[in-house]
């Protein structure tokens, strides 16, 4: 194993922490400065933004289970407090999590339960077929199950409503469903 997957690994085993840079590098057994750049040049986004990344991800499945409050979450994540750990996701995201949370249990009523779903603010192929290959290496849905995905798109208005229903649209791209097994099938 690398000192990149041994980076990765401890992130991953530690997202209770706040990370710091001379903590990664000292993982990878290099200094800083080298760490820094070839951890950059390697995966595309500095240590500690990677690690934000890597929270925030978690972050986002965390939320899919009913039974964690978003407090509860930022807490799991070693956040101070729900306050900066909503700023960072909705700096990454877009969309603070406490909305992501009430438009996943809105959706939940609208969708086939026995179907994968993907949610993006984006219709960008790429970007979709990331979130589905996130979706296969996690083991949420099988490659067998690809033909049945829905596809929803979330459209933030500039409305200052504080009915999230009223700031945040969403809608099922079947379209984009036949698109992306087009990719897959070949």
């Amino acid at each position: 194993m690398n000192s990149l997957e041994s980076v990765e690994r401890y992130i991953k085993q530690h997202l209770n922490k706040t990370f710091s840079l001379q903590e990664l590098a000292d993982v990878a057994c290099l200094s800083p400065i080298h760490f820094s750049r070839t951890f950059k040049k390697e995966l595309g986004y500095s240590p500690i933004h990677y690690a934000e990344l890597f929270k925030i991800r978690e972050s986002l499945e965390l939320i899919k289970v009913e039974d964690y409050k978003v407090q509860d979450i930022a807490c799991l994540l070693g956040y101070k407090n729900y306050e900066t750990f909503s700023r960072r996701f909705k700096s990454l995201v877009k969309i603070a999590p406490s909305d992501i949370k009430y438009l996943i249990n809105r959706l939940n009523k609208e969708v086939d339960d026995d179907a994968p779903l993907i949610i993006s603010g984006s219709k960008n192929l790429q970007d979709l077929q990331y979130l589905v290959n996130d979706a296969l290496e996690r083991k949420t849905f099988d490659f067998k199950d690809l033909d049945k995905l829905q596809v929803c798109i979330l459209n933030a208005t500039n409305e200052r409503s504080r009915k999230v229903e009223e700031r945040i649209h969403h809608s099922f791209e079947t379209s984009l469903t036949q698109q992306l097994c087009e990719l897959y099938y070949k």
